[in-house]
């Protein structure tokens, strides 16, 4: 594999991560009530922000990775 194309895919899937923590802690601090968005969108933007963190990045390196052989 190219190591310029490695280096993005690892950037893209660390992105993803920092990406999905952020909406995952606005959607906490909406449920308190202590962010700036309404209560209701913190219960979309948890459970959304938790998947964009921990299930998307394993789910690009798979397919990734079936691409390349």
């Amino acid at each position: 594999m190219n190591e310029d194309l490695a280096k993005r895919r690892f950037f893209a899937m660390q992105g993803l991560r920092w990406a999905g923590m952020v909406v995952a802690l606005l959607g906490i601090l909406a449920v308190n009530g202590k962010g700036p968005l309404p209560q209701v969108v913190g219960y979309v933007f948890t459970p959304v922000g938790l998947v964009m963190a921990l299930v998307l990045p394993g789910v690009l390196a798979r397919r990734w990775r079936s691409r390349d052989q």
